[in-house]
C-alpha cells in the first residue's frame, strides 16, 4: 500500500516537472524565434526613406496590468506623399501636439514590416 503511494507521488511529481520544464523551454524557444526574425528583418532593411507627416488625433498610451509594468506611447501618422497610416512606439513624438508636421525617418523591413528611425521638425 505505501509502495504504491509513494509510486504514485513520484509519477506525479515527475509528470509536473516534465510538464513545467517543457513550458519553459517552449516560452524561451519562441522568444528566440521573435527575436531571430526581428534581427533578420532589421539587417536586410531597406535604406531610411525621409517623408513629411502629419501627427494625428489618435494617441494611446497603453501599460500592462501586473507583475512587470511595459509602457508602449503609439502615435498614429499619417504619411503625406503615400496616404499610408503608421502606428509608431515612441516617447518623443507621443509629446508632439496633433496637426503638426515631422519628417519621419523609416525603412522597409524584410518581411514588410516598417521600422522606425526617427523624426524631425522640418526645416523653416
Amino acid at each position: 500500500m505505501i509502495r504504491n503511494g509513494l509510486r504514485r507521488k513520484g509519477l506525479l511529481v515527475g509528470l509536473l516537472m516534465s510538464i513545467t520544464f517543457g513550458t519553459i523551454y517552449g516560452m524561451m524557444a519562441v522568444g528566440s524565434c521573435i527575436g531571430l526574425f526581428e534581427g533578420i528583418n532589421r539587417l536586410f532593411a531597406s535604406e531610411p526613406i525621409e517623408v513629411s507627416a502629419t501627427v494625428t488625433y489618435g494617441k494611446f498610451h497603453h501599460r500592462s496590468i501586473g507583475r512587470w509594468n511595459f509602457n508602449w506611447f503609439i502615435t498614429i501618422v499619417q504619411l503625406k506623399p503615400e496616404n499610408v497610416i503608421l502606428k509608431i512606439d515612441d516617447y518623443e513624438l507621443y509629446k508632439v501636439p496633433p496637426q503638426s508636421e515631422v519628417i519621419i525617418t523609416y525603412r522597409h523591413g524584410l518581411f514588410g514590416i516598417d521600422i522606425f528611425d526617427s523624426f524631425s521638425y522640418p526645416p523653416e
